[in-house]
């Protein structure tokens, strides 16, 4: 752990991750980083936007990795969703693509979400920092 996580704000802990991909080896990833941190983060899985539409209502989750392409659609069409419905506010969104565009990072970010990160050059210490900041902005906008 470096020095600069070391200093981050407690969070109210463990904060609740929901994690929407149909990747298997994606999903493994994912599952490794936040088993390292289980004293910070508690890991929800699901494989689809209406599988994570369940979780998200019934489990309030305080951040959603979303990746990008999923079977039943894009995470766009996702965040254009909940900002177009009257579901209550969006927790902390990281968008992580395998083959993303500018132009869907750009759409994403107007959508709400807090970043949009590759998942070919994405570092564990990274990813978790940005998790880190999307919750904590999330819990100053709420």
């Amino acid at each position: 752990m470096s020095d600069r996580e070391n200093f981050a704000p407690p969070m109210p802990l463990p904060a609740k991750i929901l994690l929407i991909e149909d990747n298997d080896d994606d999903r493994a990833f994912f599952r490794r980083v936040f088993a390292r941190r289980a004293d910070e983060f508690s890991l929800l899985e699901a494989t689809t936007i209406e599988a994570g539409l369940n979780y998200i209502a019934s489990e309030n989750p305080d951040c959603i990795i979303l990746d990008y392409d999923l079977p039943d659609g894009t995470a766009i069409q996702l965040l254009a969703r909940w900002q177009f419905a009257d579901i209550g506010d969006m927790p902390a969104v990281i968008v992580v693509t395998g083959h993303g565009t500018e132009q869907a990072a750009v759409d994403s970010m107007k959508l709400g979400a807090a970043d949009y990160l590759p998942k070919i050059s994405l570092l564990e210490s990274t990813f978790v920092r940005s998790v880190r900041h999307a919750i904590e902005r999330a819990r100053l906008k709420g």
